[in-house]
């Protein structure tokens, strides 16, 4: 029996998977070349082909080689009387006779070893795909919680409770005209926007109507019509918006500023610079 030893880098030898002697379909085999031509350098060519068919033979059933010579003969295509007769002379020296038929050494260690990384490869596999699966189930419930808390937290603050003087010529609109205040319709402005965009003054910081529309909508701004076209009205006529200093448009319904109070029209803006 001739006993291999690994040296280099192994090659695999790809076979398909038949019989075996257990585990699980062996996918590839090493095959040490060094190793090779450094037994076999004395073989003839029809030695060195049968031991190639032979073990190609039992790498691919892992199982003994018939004990049967001509029966082995056969299974290799070994049909000529000289290359029958390398067959014989390399079962002879380099495979072992048991009571299952011919085997190697070499050749059941690389199927044992190859079986024993199989296995291992399947378990990794198994456990990677076991986490990829917690993580998929995982994380819809963790976006789910994140948006909620992004609600929460990228809320507009509320302005509406400072302190301020309301104006007795500015009255709330009724509850019956909130109440039957008609959904705008979807696409294109909503309802008494384009009023509000008209009436709002023209200069550089008159942007994003897109975004300032958006935001009409959705704080359904258009039931305080009235009162934010008389609110805008007369800060035009004030002081600070005639000087330019004027907000953004989004500023001033962020913000709802017509609930800041009257504002003072014309004049000077600092009422109280002569005092003394």
């Amino acid at each position: 029996v001739c006993h291999l030893p690994p040296l280099g880098s192994p090659l695999r030898y790809g076979h398909g998977p038949s019989q075996r002697l257990g585990g699980d379909a062996l996918n590839f085999i090493k095959w040490h070349l060094g190793d090779y031509i450094a037994a076999t350098a004395h073989l003839s060519w029809d030695e060195d082909c049968a031991y190639r068919r032979l073990l190609d033979l039992l790498y691919k059933t892992e199982a003994p080689l018939p004990s049967d010579i001509g029966q082995a003969c056969r299974l290799v295509r070994a049909t000529t009387p000289e290359q029958r007769q390398a067959v014989e002379q390399v079962l002879n020296e380099f495979f072992t006779l048991t009571a299952e038929g011919w085997r190697q050494s070499r050749a059941d260690k690389e199927i044992e070893a190859a079986n024993a990384q199989a296995g291992t490869n399947r378990r990794i596999a198994l456990e990677r795909e076991n986490k990829r699966r917690e993580r998929a189930e995982h994380e819809p419930s963790t976006s789910r919680a994140r948006s909620v808390v992004d609600s929460c937290t990228s809320q507009t603050p509320d302005t509406r409770h400072q302190t301020h003087t309301p104006d007795p010529a500015l009255k709330e609109p009724s509850a019956s005209f909130k109440t039957n205040t008609p959904k705008p319709p979807k696409g294109g402005d909503p309802e008494g926007f384009a009023e509000f965009w008209n009436a709002w003054p023209t200069s550089v910081r008159k942007q994003d109507r897109k975004k300032c529309a958006a935001k009409w909508r959705r704080a359904g701004f258009a039931s305080r019509l009235a009162v934010i076209l008389a609110d805008v009205d007369a800060r035009k006529r004030s002081k600070p918006w005639q000087d330019g200093f004027d907000p953004a448009p989004m500023t001033y319904l962020t913000g709802e500023r017509w609930n800041d109070g009257p504002q003072p029209t014309g004049g000077d803006s600092q009422p109280f610079k002569d005092c003394t």
